[in-house]
């Protein structure tokens, strides 16, 4: 006669309840290593994301030196505009040719022209610019320079 052990059955799906006591260890790391490895692995991506953020702040700084230094040179050249400007309109008001011409020649240094440095040109009372260029007098000492130059604003008429 043949004793069998009496088994409980999961009455839905007919499955023994109880499993069997022969389970196998997986082999398991030891825990050390394991945290070690993730712990290293943290810093190693925390360091790294904190030297990408210094060099995202120090390129802000950078470009915010740069803009403030922008602002501050355009200030200095619309003081420098108005100043221009402010002269520009004193020297219109003043119109004193003869003190201008005081003023170049003294301060600025500036010198009559000789007789070989002007060209006298006859201008009609027409606005028509081909008629004047056509009047230029070639003066002995003129250049072949000043003629070719005559011919080209000719032909670009």
């Amino acid at each position: 006669m043949l004793v069998a052990e009496e088994r409980q059955y999961d009455s839905m799906y007919q499955e023994p309840i109880h499993k069997s006591k022969n389970k196998t260890r997986k082999k398991v790391k030891p825990y050390n290593k394991v945290k070690t490895k993730r712990n290293l692995r943290f810093i190693t991506y925390t360091f790294i994301g904190f030297l990408l953020a210094l060099v995202v702040l120090f390129q802000y700084v950078k470009l915010n030196n740069i803009s403030q230094e922008i602002i501050f040179l355009e200030k200095e050249l619309k003081q420098l505009n108005k100043l221009n400007d402010s002269l520009e309109g004193e020297m219109i008001a003043n119109e004193d040719l003869q003190r201008i011409e005081k003023i170049a020649k003294e301060e600025l240094g500036m010198v009559e022209p000789n007789e070989n440095q002007m060209i006298p040109i006859e201008i009609e009372k027409s606005n028509n610019i081909k008629a004047a260029t056509n009047q230029i007098k070639e003066t002995p000492n003129s250049s072949g320079l000043l003629r070719s130059l005559s011919k080209i604003l000719s032909f670009i008429d």
